[in-house]
């Protein structure tokens, strides 16, 4: 009998794991989930938040594209996944295959310094401000959307207007990485200084590609 009230705990532990673990990642996918669209038409440029995931990458990339051939945005623009100096950046890999499906390198700008998502949105806005860009829509999934938002927030980019499309998810083991992701990724924001955490960032992709940004 003692056994088996043992058993019983460990499972209704392992039960309770499982669903606090689901709960958790719902909370994070639906505060994160856009029903919609929501970008300027036309937007002078789509932002593209380079992954070292293929998989995402291609399907942040289809987004940008279809934007660009339903007139939904008049240029595109790849930032992250930067490299050590010599090495093709992420960006411009990714830039190189938008070119490689029709689109003009005239139309194509991506930037070769930037190496998380605080730095990807600095880069994007700086691009903007450079080349007079007045408005711009930003592609990703929409949990990591999210967060995006919530980082303009603090930058001082009123003159430039700001939208969002999300890519789709894969799967639904797709949104449970993800999730788990930025449940990861909000932890180390909570634990380390920005400094740390963009030293982390930095060094991770110095030793060579991660999963996500």
């Amino acid at each position: 009998m003692a056994r088996s009230g043992a058993g019983s705990r460990r499972l209704a532990a392992v039960m309770a794991a499982l669903v606090f673990d689901l709960a958790m990642t719902a909370f994070v996918w639906s505060g994160g989930e856009f029903a919609r669209e929501d970008a300027p038409a036309p937007a002078d440029a789509a932002i593209v938040y380079y992954t070292d995931d293929a998989s995402a990458l291609s399907r942040r990339l289809d987004t940008a594209i279809r934007l660009y051939r339903n007139a939904g945005a008049r240029r595109l623009c790849i930032v992250g996944g930067f490299r050590l100096e010599g090495v093709a950046t992420g960006a411009e890999v990714a830039a190189a295959k938008v070119v490689a499906a029709g689109l003009p390198w005239s139309d194509v700008y991506f930037d070769r310094r930037s190496f998380d998502t605080g730095s990807n949105i600095n880069a994007a806005l700086d691009l903007a401000r450079a080349n007079g860009w007045r408005s711009i829509v930003h592609i990703s999934d929409g949990m990591h959307l999210k967060r995006i938002r919530e980082q303009l927030a603090e930058h001082e980019a009123a003159s430039i207007i700001s939208g969002y499309a999300p890519a789709p998810y894969a799967s639904l083991a797709d949104i449970w990485v993800r999730a788990h992701y930025e449940m990861a990724t909000r932890l180390l924001a909570l634990v380390l200084s920005d400094e740390e955490l963009q030293d982390f960032a930095r060094r991770a992709r110095v030793r060579g590609p991660s999963a996500h940004e």
